[in-house]
């Protein structure tokens, strides 16, 4: 029954097993692996579900798989700089071509461990484990536990402790050697995903943990040959901690703006720990990014992390004034952001950090009108969203209001606002709420 059912329904059905962010969990990826061995009409459907994403569900076992489609003197070059390319007989698909999401942190962190894998697996630790430690951690009864007495409790811990220690073995220290030849293998796998016709969905680069890996110029080369690796993609999130992006990175982002036109989900935020971002941003690193803004036809979505140095980007806002419908903002406000101000497309506003609320006045000024507003921090006064709330009217439908410290002051006159201008709100959550006549009247009116 089940190699009864359509290719297009299988497909959709096990399409499914992806969350909402397009990412599997360990028991989606099991579920598809399981998939592929019900018959082979299954299998062609789930393998190209499978390897979509393959750094993040089945990173075990790709790198092997990819490079057995290297030719015999790029599998020799590896050899030489002491990788062992294990024999497979000929694939029964093009994996490469199945790559739809590519984060460059994950193929790093996946290169990394397959070049300088564990000083032992899961099978050797396990058996370091003390026979007594095993019987113990098996005769356990929770119910028999007084979880009272400190003593027994610290006997417990030092076993878990003991356990998780073995179970989870440290990767050794790189040396320059191994990170040269992680290098190589990071440059053969792009080649490999280029020239096999991959067609990238999304592209996450993570600058501050991955510090982008030296590119190859045979690799630019490719991209040229190979147009549709970025022709498709939809979205784009790029992470930083270094105002200056690489020299490798600038080309590659250029390589990208000249085939990718159809983003419709772009994420530009800082990555720093402690305290406010004291990034200085070079000027050709805002270059390539006002670019990447321009390129696009119909920009809907932006989410974005900036200090005040982030200028110039946001006027290339101004391009996708009639397409874009959702901003997210985190960082100090800028005036820039008036290029905003008469975007009638802009549908969804969040603000998640309270020096980005001066935005709100301005988009007031202008011909915004939201059905969704959202602020998450700040110190909000009814006078900062009166006149936004007025001028969407009934387009709202969605409003959250979260200050970070206090109540929102005049709380009155937000009540008698929503009242009369907002009548199809389906969604409402704010904290601090006064009680008063104005409230209740409000909330009885809500559908």
């Amino acid at each position: 029954m089940a190699s009864e059912l359509l290719p297009e329904i299988l497909e959709k059905t096990l399409n499914n097993l992806y969350d909402f962010n397009g990412d599997f969990n360990e028991i989606d990826t099991c579920s598809l692996r399981s998939c592929t061995l019900v018959n082979w009409h299954w299998c062609k459907v789930t393998t190209p579900i499978l390897w979509r994403d393959t750094f993040l569900c089945i990173k075990d076992v790709c790198v092997p798989v990819y490079l057995s489609f290297l030719g015999e003197d790029e599998k020799i070059k590896l050899r030489e700089c002491g990788i062992t390319i294990d024999h497979y007989p000929e694939a029964l698909f093009n994996y490469p071509s199945f790559l739809k999401h590519l984060d460059i942190d994950r193929l790093l962190d996946t290169v990394h461990v397959y070049v300088n894998p564990p000083e032992k697996n899961i099978k050797e630790t396990m058996d370091d484990l003390t026979l007594s430690s095993l019987t113990t951690l098996n005769n356990i009864n929770l119910s028999e536990i007084d979880f009272n007495d400190v003593t027994t409790l610290n006997n417990l811990t030092n076993l878990l402790n003991n356990v998780r220690q073995h179970t989870n073995p440290p990767i050794r220290e790189m040396n320059e050697n191994m990170k040269d030849t992680a290098n190589k293998l990071a440059n053969l796998l792009l080649k490999i995903f280029i020239e096999n016709g991959a067609t990238l969905i999304k592209l996450n680069i993570i600058t501050s943990i991955s510090g982008f890996p030296p590119i190859q110029s045979e690799i630019f080369h490719s991209l040229e040959q190979n147009g549709q690796f970025f022709s498709h993609l939809q979205e784009v999130f790029l992470y930083t901690d270094s105002g200056k992006f690489s020299n490798d990175l600038i080309m590659l982002l250029r390589s990208l703006v000249k085939v990718s036109t159809n983003i419709h989900t772009l994420k530009l935020r800082e990555t720093h720990r402690y305290g406010r971002s004291t990034i200085n941003y070079d000027p050709q690193t805002l270059d390539v990014l006002a670019v990447l803004i321009r390129s696009q036809r119909k920009l809907r979505k932006l989410d974005i992390s900036y200090e005040k140095s982030f200028k110039g980007v946001i006027s290339a806002l101004k391009s996708q004034e009639n397409s874009l419908q959702e901003l997210i903002l985190s960082g100090q406000y800028i005036p820039e952001y008036m290029v905003l101000k008469d975007c009638e497309t802009l549908e969804v506003l969040r603000i998640k950090d309270r020096d980005a609320i001066p935005i709100l006045k301005q988009l007031a000024d202008g011909l915004c009108k939201l059905s969704t507003l959202d602020i998450g921090d700040g110190k909000l006064t009814s006078s900062d969203i009166i006149p936004l709330i007025r001028n969407s009217g009934q387009i709202l439908q969605r409003l959250r209001l979260v200050p970070s410290d206090e109540n929102i002051p005049s709380q009155s006159l937000l009540w008698k606002t929503l009242i009369e201008y907002c009548p199809n709100l389906i969604y409402f959550c704010i904290c601090c709420v006064e009680l008063s006549n104005q409230f209740v009247e409000f909330i009885e009116g809500l559908q």
